[in-house]
């Protein structure tokens, strides 16, 4: 090889950015193009115009690649989300509509969680159409905050099949607080819950934890919990529910049964069937007395429905005697938020006045983060909590007191007499030879 070739070859090697014989043609080029006064004293500055000239060109064309490859890599997430299904499906809740409103009471979510969870809603549903447990309707109930950064996104779910009860465990079935069936969503694994016992729901009313993120780690604390983090999960959604689901005042009604009422929806009735529900009215959207309860409320026993009949003695059936001293907070399940004006807070949105486009804003004083809204002249709203399950008790908290240590034996003691007698030795038979 020529000297002239070696030579050649060392002024050509570089890297990305380029080479030194790339550069000096270059440079030769500019002044020539430019003609400068005094080349000689400006060789540095044209120089470093020049190569800030090449770096520009090697960002642009990375910028393009990056681009391109940011495009293909989003060509493929969309392929890999999309279930090839229309994006409506039958029973699944509108999501994206419902963030608007609930935007008005100050609980927002991002695009990229709304994109989830109505995935998840929608996937869900398509998952469990074979399953022993079909969903007809979903709903995002709410968010639950952990304490170690991993969050519980709740779904509320309408299914047919019955709750089975174990033997010895007192629970309600779908009449009662096992009405929905559960699932959860945590750092992207869906989870079904499971149905809530009595004593469950009792315990957690006397509990007051931050939930983890774990659905198996068991519950510390006094009284013990009859469970793990997942059955304390579903009390506490089957508590904040019953006292926070709440609805414009025509929306619901009850059912006819005078021994077993229920509560029933009016959103779908007509004036033929007895009466079609009315929106809020710009006027009283923001008062208490225009929302009402839809949800019964659970005893102190745990309990939504009427006590259960036994047989007595005599034969006949008489009310279970171990739920004779139940009490409820709340008799009427249609009861009107302004009988509780302390519980609740309400506002119109926007606070500029009140009009057709106005919301009403309710929001529980009781579970902090549980909100109603509903526009303004339309059969609709939607309910939503977010907040770390834990109740505003509106005094310092106390932990329960531990039982006291059983007490030592009272009666009196007497030692048993000594036995000054000796001891008869038994005879051994010889035998005859």
């Amino acid at each position: 090889m020529s000297s002239i070739e070696n030579a050649q070859q060392i002024l050509q090697a570089g890297g990305e950015s380029g080479n030194v014989f790339d550069h000096i043609t270059g440079l030769v080029l500019k002044i020539l193009q430019e003609q400068p006064d005094n080349a000689l004293a400006a060789f540095e500055s044209l120089s470093l115009q020049v190569k800030e000239g090449k770096v520009s060109e090697v960002e642009s064309a990375n910028n393009a690649s990056n681009a391109t490859a940011q495009v293909e890599w989003a060509g493929k997430v969309l392929s890999s989300v999309s279930s090839g299904e229309p994006e409506s499906v039958d029973g699944v809740q509108n999501l994206h509509a419902d963030a608007l409103l609930l935007e008005w009471a100050g609980i927002s979510f991002t695009q990229d969680e709304l994109f989830v969870l109505q995935k998840q809603m929608r996937d869900l549903v398509n998952q469990e159409t074979e399953g022993e447990d079909p969903i007809s309707k979903i709903r995002f109930w709410g968010k639950f905050l952990g304490c170690r950064g991993a969050d519980y996104y709740v779904f509320e779910c309408v299914c047919g099949s019955d709750v089975e009860v174990p033997e010895n465990v007192q629970m309600e079935g779908r009449e009662g607080v096992n009405k929905f069936t559960y699932w959860v969503s945590c750092q992207g694994k869906m989870s079904k819950l499971p149905h809530v016992t009595e004593q469950q729901l009792i315990i957690a009313r006397q509990t007051r934890k931050f939930l983890t993120g774990d659905l198996g780690v068991p519950v510390s604390g006094y009284p013990p919990f009859p469970g793990k983090e997942a059955h304390y999960l579903r009390a506490l959604i089957a508590l904040i529910g019953s006292e926070t689901s709440v609805a414009p005042a025509s929306f619901f009604g009850l059912s006819e049964d005078d021994e077993n009422p229920s509560v029933v929806s009016k959103m779908e009735a007509t004036e033929e069937d007895g009466g079609s529900p009315e929106g809020l009215s710009a006027e009283t959207c923001g008062d208490l007395g225009s929302w009402t309860h839809f949800e019964m409320c659970i005893d102190s026993k745990g309990r939504m429905t009427a006590v259960p009949e036994v047989e007595g003695e005599d034969g006949e059936m008489t009310p279970d005697p171990r739920y004779a001293d139940a009490t409820k907070n709340r008799e009427d399940p249609l009861g009107a938020l302004g009988d509780e004006e302390d519980a609740w807070k309400s506002c119109v949105c926007p606070s500029a006045g009140r009009g057709p486009e106005s919301v009403g804003v309710i929001k529980s004083a009781r579970w902090p983060g549980a909100v109603a809204v509903a526009p303004v002249g339309q059969i609709r709203f939607v309910n939503c909590y977010v907040g770390y399950g834990i109740d505003s008790m509106g005094s310092t908290y106390t932990p329960p007191v531990l039982p006291s240590l059983q007490a030592e034996y009272a009666g009196a003691i007497s030692e048993q007499a000594d036995v000054t007698e000796a001891p008869v030795e038994p005879v051994e038979e010889v035998e005859d030879e």
